[in-house]
């Protein structure tokens, strides 16, 4: 009987505490070799992770409630991904020109809460226009983010950080799904411009807040002189970068992935939550909305920690395929919703979570891993570029599909993509076993 109380006990008790105090050491010894400005903009991100997962939930659905089509809604995400690209196109020079920390500080404290204002009293399409092209002008500080994030981290830790930033988006996703006990009492358009009011604020603070724990890396500013010397600065940061592309193969493979990933989730993020909820597509209630990002986050929360221990470079490509074949069965469950109904989307996000858990920081590092500090926000800059302009049309035509053809016919793209990350991943093996020889 000792025995057996023995072996229940190291069964139950033990092996478990055991197992869960190693990956908490492996996440906390992965937090701690990030720098300073690493931690405070992964550790800070919660300010405005709150607010963006709420409009992952419900600002489409609010643009619903204000009579725009679905067509009209992809035509404000096209708007966006263009104001994108001319940001993108400027971003890396400007991180270079002005200095990352003043980039990110500028571009934070003026675009989304701007953007915010402008959700909360918008009432047609011209204000949401707005409104998502501001967030669009994020984009200008996307390298200077990105270089202040990864400086001086060697390639081996990548895929460990870009897990450990996707912690704080999705504790922020577990807090936003408390929105569907407002959404239950007021509706969805009164609850959107209350929690969109209160994000200018928190926004403003954050950026007041983060400020205080970040050191800036850069040298003192000089004056800008609007001279050929500066422009040719400027082309020739892009044409070095699209040289770059060119020449590396492996580069020009990481670039596509990139390319089809974000068309992906502009497409998910954009018609997903509009097919659950609407009528010719899985027909939930609304306030359900709310209880998805709860399962979602808390799913990806616990597959970071425990993946980050098994996080490495050699593992790069077995992450890519677990995490693409996961999120493909996302797909396929949200395609067999309108039969299953919510069992099927919860098992669909279960999947889609744990497949961006893995795949996202995979495929984040697959980019970083060919290119140094001095060159990063230069081609960072160059692949938001490409990615958002050859995206531009995307939203539009995914919404013809959706209001003419069927509310399912986005997933389909989807799909579609995630077959050809996945070719693009075979080759990119391909590339690599050929240059080992």
């Amino acid at each position: 009987m000792e025995e057996l109380l023995l072996t229940v006990e190291q069964v139950a008790w033990n092996l478990p505490r055991r197992f869960l105090t190693e990956h908490a050491w492996h996440l906390r010894r992965a937090w701690n070799r990030l720098g300073s400005n690493a931690r405070a903009l992964a550790g800070y991100n919660i300010f405005w992770t709150i607010p963006n997962a709420f409009a992952g939930i419900y600002l489409l659905v609010y643009m619903k409630e204000q009579g725009l089509t679905e067509i009209e809604i992809g035509s404000i995400v096209s708007a966006q991904l263009t104001v994108q690209v001319v940001c993108a196109v400027f971003a890396g020079w400007v991180a270079e020109r002005f200095g990352r920390l003043r980039v990110v500080t500028w571009v934070d404290g003026l675009c989304w809460p701007l953007a915010f204002f402008f959700f909360t009293f918008a009432r047609g399409y011209l204000m949401f226009a707005i409104g998502f092209m501001l967030v669009g002008g994020v984009f200008l500080l996307i390298p200077a983010w990105n270089s202040l994030f990864l400086q001086g981290s060697p390639k081996r830790e990548r895929m460990s950080m870009f897990a450990i930033l996707q912690i704080p988006w999705f504790i922020g996703a577990i807090l936003a799904s408390a929105s569907g006990f407002l959404v239950r009492e007021i509706g969805v358009t009164r609850s959107c411009r209350w929690i969109f009011g209160c994000a200018v604020l928190l926004t403003s603070f954050a950026v007041w807040y983060r400020g205080k724990h970040l050191t800036n890396p850069d040298p003192p500013a000089r004056p800008v002189r609007l001279s050929f010397r500066e422009f040719e600065r400027f082309l020739l940061g892009h044409w070095i970068a699209l040289q770059a592309v060119v020449r590396g193969r492996r580069l020009m493979i990481a670039l596509l992935m990139q390319v089809l990933f974000q068309a992906g989730l502009i497409i998910g993020g954009t018609y997903t939550n509009l097919y659950l909820v609407d009528a010719r597509g899985v027909g939930l209630p609304k306030p359900v909305l709310a209880m998805l990002p709860l399962v979602g986050g808390t799913t990806v929360l616990l597959t970071t920690f425990l993946a980050v221990p098994h996080l490495a470079a050699g593992n790069l490509f077995r992450f890519l395929f677990t995490g693409i074949g996961c999120m493909g069965v996302n797909v396929l469950l949200l395609l067999l919703a309108p039969l299953f109904g919510l069992p099927a989307v919860l098992l669909a996000v279960l999947f889609g979570s744990v497949g961006f858990a893995v795949f996202n920081p995979a495929v984040n590092a697959h980019w970083t891993e060919h290119m140094n500090d001095a060159e990063r926000a230069r081609l960072d800059g160059f692949r938001w570029v490409v990615t958002m302009l050859v995206n531009i049309p995307i939203p539009v035509f995914a919404g013809a599909l959706y209001k003419e053809v069927h509310p399912r016919m986005p997933l389909f793209l989807i799909l579609t993509c995630y077959g050809l990350i996945l070719a693009c991943a075979l080759w990119a093996i391909s590339e690599r076993k050929r240059s080992a020889r």
